[in-house]
């Protein structure tokens, strides 16, 4: 979300809780292109690549794991109920040929989590204030 714009969060927050995303790690995006170069079985292929079964999570998860890092958490009821475009994909091939699964979504919460830890102190109290400014925001 480092590049996101007032559209992509009112995005988010329309979209269901229970919708299924999956994350891959910057770093195993790097090493999956990295090993493509080098692969000649990966060559001329197409790669579905992602996370795999550690990554696959929900909108809400992956919601919370990327605010509650700085202090906000959602709830199912906080969201709408839009459908995604994305799902959980079959990656089996692409790890085979590639080998580049080596970060779980666990490992991306517990990054975040660590670095955003001296603002979430500051934030958390006004969590419910800065939600319902963000629903009032997001909806202008």
């Amino acid at each position: 979300m480092r590049h996101s714009d007032k559209k992509q969060a009112a995005l988010a927050m329309r979209l269901s809780a229970d919708n299924r995303v999956e994350y891959l790690h910057p770093q195993d995006a790097a090493t999956a292109i990295l090993h493509a170069l080098d692969a000649s079985d990966a060559h001329n292929k197409i790669h579905l690549i992602g996370g795999g079964a550690s990554c696959q999570v929900t909108h809400l998860q992956l919601l919370n794991a990327i605010t509650g890092a700085f202090g906000l958490t959602f709830c199912a009821a906080d969201l709408g109920d839009e459908s995604l475009y994305a799902d959980w994909i079959d990656s089996e091939e692409s790890q085979r040929l590639l080998n580049y699964q080596h970060h779980s979504f666990d490992d991306f919460l517990h990054e975040s989590y660590s670095k955003f830890k001296s603002i979430r102190f500051f934030v958390k109290p006004f969590s419910a204030l800065i939600k319902k400014c963000m629903k009032l925001y997001l909806r202008s």
